[in-house]
């Protein structure tokens, strides 16, 4: 039995990062093992105690392994940097897994002397985990190091769903946006576009899961303020139209997906890479909207759903449009992304692939 130590986001809160790294620690996770959680706020004093505790844990403790999810971010890799030191020093093998696309942007932008001393250490790792070939060119600069491709997956809970989806015609489309609320990945950009979409059909409805949280455009209160300024005006504009179901999870965010017909994603978030999201989506048999944008186009294509401009309102309400125009092809597209979902996500396959690299 190996003793692994992990270190990553645990959830809350949820993105597709602490989802995953959730998913790892659940499955690989003993009584030898032991988790340092890094999410929570990130503050001078948090910091410095996460820090010592990354000394003490690796000091006072022998591992096999450690596996964890590297950070982008000139704070966050103080804590990478603290724990790939220890890790040299005390020889123990380290894995690492890549869930944004701008590690190489983070690498080549922080000061001469800091980059230097990021080589040093990441050239102790044993092996890095990337989501799609393309994400390989986030570590040019090590050329050393072990490079592995294995994509997300979508949750074993989505298992229970149908293999077939019927759609009622007669029916409304139901559009859904299941995310953080958050500008760089364009809630305000859905909203103007539906406002336009909506006006000139009434067979669609749109339903909108995540809380508000602040990214480099809009602090957490912004856009909540701006969000909630459109749904109200939305609301009213087009009563039983629109509806904000807040944070949803288990049970309740199955049925949403299922009940859905439309995932939309319009992102131009920097950071991503391969949407847990939009792998949920196509396991429930949802049309696919999103935007052409980082290392999305490697899941979502013309057989699935439709790519647009990123930050473009008219490219979105036109894509709403001609889904509205043409809703036969929701029925066909639905079962083909269930199966291309149920081919090439599913969680037990994401699993046995970790396990040759964590379990060898």
């Amino acid at each position: 039995m190996k003793r692994i130590l992990f270190m990553g986001p645990l959830t809350p809160p949820y993105t597709g990062q602490s989802v995953a790294f959730n998913a790892v620690v659940g499955h690989f996770g003993n009584e030898k093992s032991k988790v340092i959680d890094i999410s929570g706020k990130n503050t001078l004093l948090s910091g410095l105690v996460l820090c010592l505790k990354i000394v003490s844990t690796l000091l006072l403790n022998r591992f096999d392994l450690i596996y964890f999810t590297c950070s982008r971010s000139f704070a966050g890799s103080v804590r990478d940097v603290v724990m790939l030191f220890c890790a040299r020093i005390r020889k123990v093998p380290v894995v690492n897994h890549l869930h944004g696309g701008d590690f190489k942007n983070f690498y080549e932008d922080i000061p001469l002397w800091y980059r230097r001393m990021i080589h040093w250490c990441y050239c102790g790792v044993r092996e890095s985990i990337v989501l799609t070939e393309a994400m390989k060119g986030e570590f040019i600069d090590f050329p050393g190091m072990k490079l592995t491709v294995i994509p997300n997956s979508y949750s074993s809970d989505l298992d229970s769903c149908p293999t077939q989806k019927e759609r009622n015609p007669d029916k409304p489309i139901e559009v859904l946006y299941l995310s953080n609320i958050m500008k760089m990945k364009g809630i305000l950009l859905l909203m103007e576009a539906v406002d336009v979409t909506f006006s000139k059909y009434d067979n669609f409805k749109l339903s909108i899961a995540g809380i508000p949280i602040g990214d480099r455009y809009c602090s957490e209160s912004e856009i909540s303020r701006l969000f909630f300024e459109q749904y109200e005006r939305l609301s009213l504009l087009y009563p039983g139209r629109i509806r904000y179901l807040g944070a949803v999870s288990g049970e309740n965010k199955i049925q949403l997906l299922w009940d859905s017909d439309v995932f939309v994603l319009p992102t131009f978030y920097p950071t991503e890479a391969f949407p847990i999201s939009i792998l949920e989506a196509l396991r429930t048999g949802n049309y696919i909207l999103t935007t052409d944008h980082r290392f999305i186009p490697s899941i979502v294509s013309n057989d699935n759903g439709r790519l647009v401009k990123p930050d473009s309102t008219v490219d979105l309400s036109q894509a709403l449009s001609d889904i509205m125009e043409h809703p036969e092809l929701l029925r066909k597209i639905a079962n083909d992304n269930i199966r291309f979902a149920m081919n090439h996500f599913p969680e037990n396959k994401y699993l046995q692939s970790l396990e040759t690299i964590l379990l060898e």
